[in-house]
């Protein structure tokens, strides 16, 4: 029981946290092509007689990396129609009476970011990732150093974002370059250039060009640690 709700946690954590955020009950438990998934996947992983499944997905390189590449299509999704759309488009009660909340870019990227995300963030959170066999609440690690996962998800619900202009924040108007199908195409296919650099060209850190002119552009640094608490001494207590 507890191996299944840790996999529950991982498989759907990102699309209810945001679905909480929006005060909206989780779209995976309004119906049952979800869970009956869910079921199966368990079984084939954990239950199947002679675990055939699990070994041809851990000994087998290009099974592995051709689920990756499914699983592109699950993040993309994910991030788009399961969360920034649900925030932009459907969550009609934050737009009744006048709330701004209904208008809102940040909360659309958040919404977006975490349904691709979230459920890696709050597992590791939860040490549920199956590392010890105790729930430990703690600083989730994927956060200390910023997973490429978790890069990636901030960065594409950031594009899908620009590109769509739900809100018409910006001048160029709200679809003006392509159709809502074809945004949410171009958001899988970062992720799927992503996994590629990273599984078969090794590139470790693909987003990391792109995040370190963000850092320059913004004049932030990429962590706040011991540098820092030379140059600002009253970090650590002393006086300043």
């Amino acid at each position: 029981l507890q191996v299944a709700i840790s996999c529950l946690i991982g498989t759907f954590g990102g699309t209810t946290v945001a679905m909480i955020s929006l005060g909206q009950h989780p779209g995976w438990m309004g119906n049952l092509g979800s869970p009956v998934a869910f079921a199966m996947g368990f079984w084939m992983i954990f239950l199947c007689p002679g675990d055939i499944f699990y070994k041809m997905i851990t000994r087998n390189r290009t099974v592995e990396l051709l689920l990756g590449y499914i699983n592109t299509l699950s993040c993309g999704h994910a991030i788009t129609s399961w969360g920034q759309d649900q925030a932009v488009f459907k969550a009609f009660h934050l737009k009744s009476g006048g709330s701004p909340i209904g208008m809102s870019g940040p909360l659309a990227i958040w919404c977006g970011t975490i349904a691709g995300c979230g459920g890696g963030i709050v597992a590791n959170a939860l040490s549920a990732s199956g590392k010890t066999p105790e729930w430990i609440f703690g600083t989730p690690v994927v956060l200390k150093g910023p997973s490429i996962t978790v890069k990636t998800a901030f960065l594409t619900s950031c594009i899908y974002y620009l590109i769509r202009n739900p809100h018409g924040w910006f001048t160029y108007g709200t679809d003006a370059f392509m159709t809502h199908d074809q945004a949410r195409t171009i958001i899988w296919l970062i992720w799927v250039v992503v996994l590629t650099l990273h599984e078969i060209l090794k590139i470790t850190d693909p987003t990391l060009p792109l995040t370190n002119l963000i850092g320059k552009v913004c004049l932030c640094e990429a962590k706040i640690g011991l540098e820092t608490r030379k140059i600002f001494p009253w970090l650590n207590g002393e006086e300043k």
